[in-house]
C-alpha cells in the first residue's frame, strides 16, 4: 500500500480532523474515501469553484430576471405558441 504526505494548515487540519471523527472517519480513511471516488467516477466529488460574491450573485439574479420565459403555468398553449412563433420567425401574432 502506498503513502501520502499532504501539508495542511494546523488549524484546518485539527478541525477537519475534529468533523471527520464525527462521521465516522480518520483523515487516512476519509482521503482513502476520496481516492476511490475519484478512480470510481474519475472526477472530484465537489466544484473547484469558489462561492460566488454578491457582485456576482447580484449579476446571476439580473440575467435569470431579464429572461422572457413566463412563470411555470402563467401562460395558456396559445400564448406559448405566440411567443415561440415571434422568437423563431420574428412575427408577433398576438
Amino acid at each position: 500500500m502506498g503513502m501520502l504526505a499532504v501539508r495542511i494548515d494546523d488549524a484546518v487540519k485539527m478541525r477537519g480532523t475534529e468533523i471527520m471523527r464525527k462521521s465516522g472517519y480518520t483523515p487516512s480513511s476519509a482521503v482513502q474515501e476520496l481516492f476511490a471516488y475519484v478512480v470510481k467516477n474519475e472526477r472530484m466529488p465537489f466544484e473547484r469553484d469558489e462561492k460566488p460574491d454578491d457582485r456576482a450573485v447580484k449579476k446571476r439574479l439580473a440575467a435569470l430576471s431579464a429572461l422572457k420565459a413566463p412563470a411555470a403555468g402563467v401562460a395558456t398553449d396559445e400564448e406559448i405558441r405566440a411567443m415561440r412563433i415571434e422568437e423563431r420567425y420574428g412575427i408577433d401574432v398576438r
